[in-house]
């Protein structure tokens, strides 16, 4: 495996081929761990423009629904929001 090659890229590029169990993490569990990481940033007066956007991606794919889903359906959620159809099924 490269720098960029890991065992959770390989569990998220499943995704790509219609696996939407390759990471089994929910959604919901994820998007309190990422607000744990904009809390403490923001604490620190610290910018977190990248973690405020994955929080944000996660609220909307719970609000649409996919909480208890598992991360990968994350790609579930942009192809309600966008009607584009981008994992097999």
């Amino acid at each position: 495996m490269g720098a960029v090659n890991s065992g959770l890229f390989q569990a998220m590029a499943k995704t790509l081929d219609g696996d939407l169990a390759g990471l089994k993490f929910e959604l919901d569990n994820a998007r309190k761990d990422i607000r744990f990481c904009t809390h403490l940033a923001e604490a620190l007066a610290i910018p977190t423009v990248m973690g405020e956007a994955v929080h944000q991606s996660l609220v909307l794919a719970s609000a649409l629904g996919h909480g208890r889903s598992f991360v990968p359906s994350l790609v579930e959620a942009q192809e309600q929001l966008t009607g584009a159809k981008l994992v097999p099924r």
